[in-house]
């Protein structure tokens, strides 16, 4: 209806249509700006004919009379944006000026940019030009520079332009040579058809590239621009890879009241994808928008990643100066856009990707902001690292009531007495402080070094205590024994009085040793051990696997088997049976009798593995029970190999 009436010149009807949107809740006033800026760009794309004439309008003369009707109209309220820059234009020669940038890096084409400005352009007055600029984009450029007089413009990466748009400019710089309004600036990154001429003053920086201290561009960037965009900060978040920086965010994210927004940066990134985002937002106080950078600089001599990953992080650049330097981004393809409106206080965050192979944050950072120079003028450095202090929830506590009762080992080893069962859930929580450093006493050195190791040491842990916490064995324990044993249904004799601070202490061992990077390399040459979890009928059993039980720590052994757990010997750990056994108790899943398909023979165990004639190995029943773990603990598993090895 909008566009019918513009296309009539119904400018009343328009107008009390577009009053009556804004009328609404500000969700339509956000809907209604998207809807009005794609029309205004696809108005620019075509030449109309007016029903009832023969001669073709000028698309923008409708789009101009609409658009001012509205302003006029008292039923609209229109948001009026600030100047970025009190105009200067005196002291700013006039006519045409090339400036030879070849070579500059992504910063140094910046600092020009704002040294011909002496502040930050507006969005209509800076053209970036690709190899897809069109002649039209062109035409249009130059007759913002003849209609806004006083005014300063810039185009830049002219040699990106075809060789026509590039003759296309000389014949507009000819005919504009002897204009006393006219100030455009070309920056050069690249050869281009430009020769030197009477009408063109011609500027080289192969000795004296622009130069500013950082001081001043704080001075000037970051104070001045945050306010004029209504962000109030954008947080570089930087750190080695798995000390937390995404975890970082994502709380500091969850203490925002307003929307949130992540937008990825990619191989897929695109300016497309990312204003689409942004158009989700409703425009209020206190949103977040969080640049999830995940693609990483090729960590070996593979050229094509590496300029693969130049151009993402060039497109990025150029987006962030576009949407904070001047406020306003566009889809050069669909005409899509966003603009930034002030006083809203927004907060930004960029996670910065981490260099392979190198632990260096620092270094991470500075290669990163080379290719990103912007945000080193209007970011605020935030650097996680892996000795943060630890978040502690309720399943942090829980693993640290049974450490504090671990250190008081009577109080680990307490018995069931007068109808109390020995659980620790219970007892009081501790204190931040005091939960840390019992973390890091137990902690090996190569799981303190890393966040996302110390979580997957407390999501291990957690479980483990939660085992504790339903194992009738251990919380009825009354220091005579322990549950039947599985395969054979004898009671053991065994002395369980030191029942919790055996199994708790192998359990810490264990965590240990799955925090390893060794978890990824062949069990055989390792001396692997660890509890398998039998969780059948709602409550917990235990089974130990050892795979090199002659290699197993004596006074280890002896602890074992004295609270009688049974260690298997290397002929146990061949017999097929007992590996089923191990899988069943640990995943749940119920063994039974079949017959083998090859004969008469009646196997007792899990006929899945002969069905599918998998060769199970203790190798790999140990890869399994170690998957089944991570998956059980939340933690993501890779599974590498070769084809046909048993992925």
């Amino acid at each position: 209806t909008l566009t019918a009436a513009l296309m009539n010149e119904n400018f009343g009807e328009a107008t009390s249509l577009v009053s009556a949107l804004f009328s609404n809740r500000h969700e339509s006033q956000t809907i209604l700006a998207s809807k009005v800026s794609h029309y205004c760009w696809k108005m620019k794309r075509s030449v109309l004919t007016l029903p009832g004439s023969n001669s073709p309008a000028s698309p923008f003369q409708q789009c101009g009379k609409f658009l001012n009707e509205l302003v006029n109209d008292d039923g609209v309220q229109c948001h009026v944006y600030p100047k970025r820059r009190s105009l200067t234009e005196d002291s700013v020669p006039k006519g045409h000026t090339v400036h030879i940038a070849h070579l500059f890096s992504p910063d140094q084409v910046l600092r020009l940019l704002f040294q011909i400005y002496e502040g930050l352009p507006e969005s209509f007055e800076v053209m970036r030009c690709t190899t897809n600029t069109t002649r039209e984009e062109v035409d249009l450029f130059f007759q913002r520079t003849t209609n806004f007089e006083n005014r300063t413009f810039v185009m830049f990466d002219v040699n990106h332009l075809t060789t026509d748009l590039q003759e296309q400019v000389l014949r507009f710089q000819l005919d504009s040579s002897t204009s006393q309004s006219v100030r455009i600036h070309y920056i050069l990154t690249g050869h281009c058809i430009f020769h030197e001429a009477p009408w063109i003053k011609v500027r080289n920086y192969k000795d004296h590239k622009p130069e500013l201290s950082d001081g001043q561009y704080e001075h000037i960037y970051k104070r001045r621009l945050l306010q004029d965009c209504g962000i109030e900060k954008i947080e570089l978040v930087f750190g080695r890879a798995g000390d937390g920086k995404s975890h970082h965010i994502k709380k500091q994210m969850k203490s925002l009241r307003g929307d949130t927004c992540t937008i990825a940066v990619n191989e897929a990134f695109s300016v497309r994808g990312a204003i689409q985002k942004l158009q989700q937002l409703n425009l209020q106080q206190g949103n977040c928008v969080y640049f999830n950078v995940t693609i990483s600089p090729s960590g070996g001599a593979n050229s094509e990643e590496a300029e693969q990953y130049q151009s993402v992080m060039a497109d990025f650049h150029w987006f962030l100066f576009d949407l904070f330097g001047i406020g306003f981004v566009q889809d050069p393809v669909t005409g899509n856009s966003f603009r930034l409106r002030t006083g809203y206080g927004w907060r930004v965050f960029v996670e910065v990707p981490s260099v392979p192979g190198d632990d260096n944050a620092r270094v991470a950072l500075a290669s990163f902001l080379d290719l990103v120079p912007f945000l080193k003028y209007i970011g605020s450095e935030y650097h996680v690292r892996a000795d943060d202090p630890f978040d502690i929830d309720k399943d942090t506590q829980l693993v640290c009531k049974y450490l504090k009762a671990l250190k008081n080992r009577r109080h680990i080893n307490r018995l069931y007495r007068r109808k109390q069962e020995v659980r620790f859930s219970t007892d009081p929580d501790l204190t931040e402080q005091e939960c840390r450093n019992l973390l890091l006493d137990v902690m090996a050195e190569h799981v303190k070094d890393r966040k996302i190791m110390q979580q997957l040491f407390v999501k291990y842990m957690n479980r483990r205590c939660n085992v504790l916490e339903h194992a009738p064995g251990f919380n009825f324990n009354e220091g005579k024994g322990v549950d039947a044993d599985k395969r054979t249904g004898r009671h053991s004799s065994a002395d369980t009085s030191e029942l919790g601070s055996t199994l708790l202490s192998t359990m810490l061992k264990e965590v240990n040793s799955f925090c390893h990077p060794s978890i990824q390399e062949d069990w055989r040459l390792h001396s692997h051990q660890q509890l398998v979890y039998d969780f059948k009928n709602g409550q917990a059993s235990f089974l130990f696997l050892s795979i090199n039980p002659d290699k197993l720590d004596l006074e280890e052994r002896e602890k074992l088997e004295k609270i009688g757990i049974e260690i298997p010997s290397l002929m146990d750990l061949k017999n097929r049976q007992r590996l089923d056994e191990y899988l069943s108790s640990a995943l749940d899943v119920d063994l039974e009798k079949y017959q083998v398909s090859s004969g008469d023979l009646t196997k007792f165990g899990l006929a899945l593995i002969d069905e599918e004639k998998y060769v199970l190995t203790v190798d790999y029943t140990v890869k399994m029970l170690d998957i089944h773990e991570r998956r059980m603990c939340g933690m993501p598993v890779v599974i590498e190999g070769e084809t046909g090895v048993g992925k």
